[in-house]
Formats: structure tokens, sequence, C-alpha cells
């Protein structure tokens, strides 16, 4: 910015009264007559201020012995400059005129603000002269409310920065954060968004002539050069200062130490975080360890401060121990554009599956992290709520083919940067980069990586750009509650995708799940075996295209198995855990498998696995209490499902559960009221009449009982799911011959009869030659 000089003959001001020079307490000029003319005032760090009055901070924001008012008299005649009318003066008589001396005295406790933004060149060149200036002027317009609504003091405004002085340490964060909520407010124009980087201190400079003098002042404008835009940093003395004094859904993340630019001694800083602004950053810009102890002392200090300057990596040193599961938090969608946010949710899920890799590591699934999206939860709330050592935070943005992905690290308990980098890449590298993420923080949590681990982390082809886009909004699509317009939806798109590449694994297996998941009664009109075909079909083109996908062996796996192929979906569920042990999807199914064939120990393991991994999912929860039903640890069960019922109290299926329990437990009229209940919600299935009409039985109710059994016989007229749950009621009834021919019959048109070999309501049957028959009919090939 060119510096301004302020002739005589200003509007305002006698053509005697030249504005001349600045002074110390407030930004403004004196006009003086001087014997060459008019003085350039000095453009270096002095406090400018449009808008205050006398008193307006009180006795004083210098010290305690020179109040505010004793720079500002009616009887003196000041220069008011501004940036709109920077030749604004008024007069008073030359006598009045005497320049107060405050070139030694302190100036008291003060908080500085630096601001600058991010990447100005650019958007000059890219912008033009006019354009950019126009964008700068609403740039500052923005800045400088924010800046007097928390009655702060602009010192100077240098090119596209500020340097602003406040009293109060609460006041200079309330300006920044309303800066920033401003700025990402703003509509700019395409192209033209501004991301402006901020850093706060508060020292106890020195009021010179010529402004603040201090290493406070330079300490503030290195921590504001080290931030990125978007980012507010603050020093350890003003984070102490305002603590304990931030506003509702604000705090402090701690990024660790550093050495800034010119300071002797490293700085602990300090991140702002916001609900509404980016959290997520690349490390901070700053010198390394290494470079600030070199010259120290002998061979002996160099040795160990290139051991500490390996270990730190980023420039941040802390202890990368114990960080033994994580959890990565829906990635942000920096674009500003609703209709992005497949991409932000597809690459939050990409990040986690590849992380699952490292099997050293727990990453939590999904489900869990993503009931965090959009939620003003601090990380140490979610560490604990999710039990994870780490956090990882980040954002997408994508421009054209580019997209550049920013993560970082964050220990949980203590809420501090461990680790942040960013990465740019075309489309057609996501694959590589999530792999690049995944390795990077593998490595600094120090994560022990097999080879074959390493393998696989470090391969990967590139993908068509179209193709993996429609790939991730069919994925998109099938995360949605699970109606059958939204699968068909997703469906199309997988279609689609693989047209355009055919060997994208990852859509040939979400084109799997979905045609099992339709098979399972949301398209009656359709044979459950037609999407069978279909999903095997697929299933085997995703093992087909990349062997070493996780989820392409359990898309295989969960297809076969629903033609009863148990031994190839047992080892395709193996060989999917064996890629990716920290599927909690995959150890859900798996447990399911072992929970048809019997296996009830194995079944009640892998269940509790998956519970780890996704502890907020509601489904996992209420499966692994159905899990321990059947494997009759029916204390366990009531245990778990009433936390189920405690968290979603109008579960369904829950209180069909519950409803079971206590049946089995002796508690038959409690029993029914929760089955009742479930049904009053919705839940209404076929089985869970027979489980109805068994209980009035062992109440001794039998007109009830038949009541649910001519029901269930009218269902069965139109529904092939209703011939079995018959068989619950007569083998209460005693007429074992009448309930293997309803077992019989469903089995016949298609029922899966998973639970023949651990039901207790078949019991009574089990002695039975034709149960045996029919047991093998289910259990074998």
């Amino acid at each position: 910015m060119p510096r301004r000089s302020w002739p005589a003959g200003s509007p305002g001001c006698n053509s005697s009264w030249p504005c001349a020079s600045a002074t110390s307490c407030i930004r403004m000029c004196r006009c003086r007559t001087g014997p060459h003319g008019p003085k350039r005032p000095k453009r270096t760090h002095r406090p400018q201020s449009r808008t205050w009055a006398t008193g307006e901070f009180g006795n004083s924001l210098y010290n305690n012995t020179t109040p505010l008012a004793s720079c500002w008299s009616p009887s003196v005649s000041w220069c008011r400059r501004t940036k709109e009318s920077p030749q604004n003066c008024t007069e008073t008589p030359a006598a009045a005129l005497k320049e107060p001396s405050m070139s030694t005295e302190s100036a008291g406790t003060v908080t500085f603000l630096f601001t600058d933004i991010e990447g100005s060149t650019r958007l000059l060149r890219q912008l033009g002269d006019r354009r950019y200036s126009e964008i700068l002027a609403e740039h500052r317009k923005i800045l400088r409310t924010a800046i007097t609504a928390s009655a702060g003091q602009e010192v100077d405004t240098e090119g596209d920065g500020f340097f602003v002085a406040f009293h109060a340490a609460k006041d200079a964060v309330r300006a920044a954060l309303t800066a920033q909520q401003a700025l990402k407010a703003h509509a700019w124009p395409a192209g033209a968004a501004l991301r402006v980087r901020m850093g706060l201190h508060t020292a106890v400079p020195v009021a010179a002539e010529s402004g603040y003098v201090g290493v406070g002042v330079h300490r503030a404008s290195r921590i504001s050069q080290a931030g990125h835009g978007g980012q507010v940093l603050l020093s350890q003395t003003t984070a102490d200062m305002v603590e304990g004094d931030l506003p509702n859904g604000v705090r402090l993340r701690d990024l660790g130490e550093y050495r800034l630019k010119d300071m002797p001694h490293r700085e602990r800083i300090f991140q702002l975080v916001a609900p509404g602004l980016p959290i997520t950053f690349p490390a901070i810009r700053a010198l390394s360890m290494r470079s600030s102890r070199l010259y120290a002392v002998g061979l002996a200090a160099v040795l160990m401060i290139a051991t500490a300057f390996v270990l730190v990596r980023t420039n941040v040193v802390g202890p990368r121990g114990g960080i033994n599961s994580v959890a990565v938090l829906p990635l942000e969608n920096l674009s500003g554009d609703p209709a992005q946010e497949y991409l932000a949710d597809g690459m939050t899920e990409a990040l986690i599956s590849t992380l699952g890799q490292v099997g050293t590591l727990r990453v939590i699934s999904r489900t869990s992290v993503m009931q965090y999206k959009g939620a003003k939860k601090s990380v140490p709330q979610i560490a604990r709520e999710l039990g994870v050592d780490g956090v990882i935070e980040g954002s997408v943005l994508r421009s054209g083919n580019r997209i550049r992905v920013t993560a970082q690290l964050i220990h949980g308990a203590r809420d501090r940067s461990l680790w942040g980098n960013s990465y740019e890449r075309d489309l057609k590298d996501l694959i590589a980069l999530q792999n690049e993420v995944a390795r990077a923080i593998a490595g600094e949590v120090r994560a022990n990586l097999t080879p074959e681990q390493a393998t696989r982390l470090a391969a990967a082809r590139p993908v068509d750009p179209e193709a993996h886009e429609t790939y991730l909004r069919g994925l998109y699509e099938f995360n949605k509650p699970r109606t059958k317009e939204h699968v068909l939806a997703s469906i199309s798109q997988f279609k689609r995708a693989v047209e355009r590449d055919p060997q994208h694994a990852l859509a040939w297996a979400g084109m799997s799940y979905a045609y099992v998941w339709l098979s399972l009664g949301d398209d009656p009109d359709t044979p459950p075996q037609e999407h069978w075909a279909s999903a095997k079909a697929a299933g085997l083109m995703a093992v087909k295209s990349d062997p070493a996908l996780a989820e392409a062996h359990a898309a295989l796996a969960n297809a076969v198995a629903s033609f009863r192929e148990w031994a190839a979906a047992e080892e395709g569920f193996r060989k999917a855990l064996e890629l990716n042990p920290n599927s909690a999807q995959v150890n859900v199914w798996y447990s399911e498998l072992m929970f048809i064939r019997g296996r009830m120990p194995e079944a009640v393991q892998q269940v509790r696995r998956a519970q780890e991994l996704d502890p907020l999912n509601i489904n996992t929860n209420a499966w692994t209490a159905n899990v321990l039903f059947f494997a009759r640890r029916y204390d366990e069960a009531l245990d778990q499902i009433r936390k189920v019922l405690e968290i979603e109290p109008k579960f369904g299926w829950a209180h069909s559960i519950l409803g079971r329990i206590l049946i089995e437990k002796g508690m038959h009229r409690e029993g029914v009221a929760a089955l009742r209940k479930a049904e009053d919600l919705g839940f209404l299935h076929p089985w869970h009449l027979g489980m109805i009409g068994r209980a009035y039985v062992l109440m001794g109710n039998k007109v009830e009982a038949q009541k649910m059994l001519t029901r269930l016989k009218q269902e069965a007229k139109k529904n092939p799911f209703a011939d079995a749950p018959q068989s619950m009621i007569y083998a209460a009834l005693g007429e074992k011959a009448e309930a293997i021919a309803a077992l019989e019959r469903g089995f016949k048109r298609g029922d899966d009869m998973a639970v023949l070999k651990t039901a207790p309501w078949w019991d009574a049957l089990r002695s039975d030659p034709r149960y045996k028959v029919l047991e093998r009919a289910v259990y074998e090939n």
C-alpha cells in the first residue's frame, strides 16, 4: 500500500495547519506547521483509531498512570485519519498543540492481533487489480466491523494485513472469532473466497511515538505467520488469559511447542476451535527444533537434537506412544456446496477403511463416527464416548479434477494436535492419497505394519475420476435410510461406475451389498434368489478386480452365505478380516455365520469385537443382545438390550428381543407386553407373532395362542416366511408332527431357518428323527 502524506489545504483543515505526524496514544495525525511542509506519516506499528472517545477503555489502555483521556482533549486539534476519508481534519489554535512524550513508558498489558490473507498474490494474479481491490475492500470492511464491535484499536494496516491492539484478551479473541465467522459467511464471488490467518499474543510493550515497541509485537506477528487461512492461533500467554472465559462451544486446542522465526525459544501454540469454522489445518509453519539448537553447544548437543528432529517430523514435540485406537470424524466439506457432501462422506469412509488395514490400531466404524457430523462436542468428550486414544479431523475441498484433503491427528484426552498435513492430488490418484494419509498416521502413532500391510498401503491403481465420483454417489445413496428407493438408486450409480470402469472393485462390492439388502424383504415383487444371484455375480467381479480388497471378499462371502455355501462364506469373511481387521460390518456378518452354524462362543466373540469397533451403532448393540440370547446367556442379554432401550426407547426390534428374553426367564406377561410394544412401534414380522402365540401357551391361554396361529396361517397365503413361525406355537402345544410339518413348509418356501440349531423354542423337537433330517438339509450344502 502506498504511504499517504497529509498535504496542506486538506478538506476541513486550515492551510496553515497541515497534518504532519502520528502520535502514540491514539491513531491520529497532529496538525502542525513545519518549515518544510507536511511530513509523511511513518508506517510503523502505531496506534490508529477512528472511533475512540474519551474514556472509552476506562482509565487507561496503556498503563495505570496515564489515562487515555490525557491524549485526547477538546483543546487540542487532531487530524483523524481514516481509510475511507484520509484527509478529515479539525483545527484549533497552535498554542494548544503539545506533543505528549511516551517514548519510554510501558503501555501496560495489551493483546495484539495480526491478520493476513493467505495466497493474496495468487488471488491478485487470478482476479486482476480491479477485482482484487474490490475484494480487499470488502475484507477490510468485515474486519473493521469485528474489531470495532470488540473495542479494538487499529494500530496499522499494511497491504492486506491488520495490526490491532486490545485492552482485554477476551475482546481480541471475540474479534478474531467474529471476523472469521463473517469472512466464512460472506458471499464472495466465485473463485475469490478469502482465507485469513490470524495470530494473537498478549504482552507488556512500550508505547513510543512510533507505536508499540517490544518483542511481544514481533511474537504476535510470527504467530500469525505460522498459521493457515481460516485459522486463529494464540500464544500460551493469551490462551491462559482466556481459557476460562470463552464463548459457548468455543475451545482451545494445544498444537504443541514450536520454534518461530527469530524467536530464541520454543513457543507453545494453541488453536481457537469454534462451531462452523474449519478445524483441520496442515502443520503450522515453523522452524525445526534442530535449527534452533545446532549452534548451541558441541557435538553431543548436535546428536541429541538431530535425534529429536527425526522424531518430530512435523515440528510438533509430544508423545505418540499410547495411541492404540482412533476415530476418524466426518471430514468437513469446505466447498460450501451441500451437493458435495457425498465426496466428504465418501472420503471419510475410505479413510476409515484404509486405516482399518493397520492391524495394531483399533479404528472406529463409520456408523458410530457419523453421529458426530455437525455435532458441537469437544474432542475429549468424543474420545471418551468412543473410547479412543486419538481423533482424526480433516476437510475435503474439490476444484475441478483436483482434490485437497487436510488431516490432523489429535490426542483425545489432551485435545492436543500431534500431527497434521495437507495433500492435493488429481482425482485419479484419490486412492493413492488415502493410502498416503493412512501411512502417515500409522507412522505417527508408531503402528507396526506387516510387510503385507505396508505393500497394500503403498500400492494403488489410478481410478477413473468420473467412475469413482459415480461410485461415491452410489455409496452416499446406500448409506441413507435403507428404503427400497435409496437402495435401487445406489445400484443404479454402482452400475454406471462399472460401465465407465469395469475394474472398479469398490463399485462391484457396493452393488453386491445392495442386492443382498434387497433380498431381505424390501423388494417383495422379486424372488430373493434373483437378488442373491446378482449379489454373487457382483461379488465375484469385485474379487477379480482387486483380490487385495477387504470389501470385495466380504461382499462375495455375504452373497454366497445367502446360498448356504457356509464353507465358502467363512473363508471369505476370514480373508476380509485378515485384510481389514477393523471392519465392524464384517465382524457382524461373521458373527451371524457362526450364529447360524451353531458355533455360539465364536459368534459372541465376533459380535463383541464389532461392538468395540462400532460402539454407538444401535443395530450392532441390539444384535449383540440377540446373539447372547441364542447363546442362552439371558442375564447378559437382558443387561445389553436394556442399555439399547435407554438410548432408543422406540426401537421396535429391541423390544422384540426384550420380550423373548423375558419369556425364557419365565416372565411371560412382561415378555408379551414387550412384544406388543414392539408391534405398536411397527415391528411386525411373522416370527414375532409366533413368539407371542408361544408365550400365551406358556401362560395357559390357549385361546389367544390359537388366534395367533390363525393369523399366521392367513399370512402364509401371501408370505413365505409365515409357515415356520407356526411351529413355535405347535411345539409349545406339544403337537410335534404339526410343528415339524410347518418347519418343512417354510424351508421349501425359502425361509433360511437360521436358528434351527440354537432356538430354545424347538428344544422339545430335537430328539425327533425328522427334525434331525431337516437340520442336515439346512446346514449342509
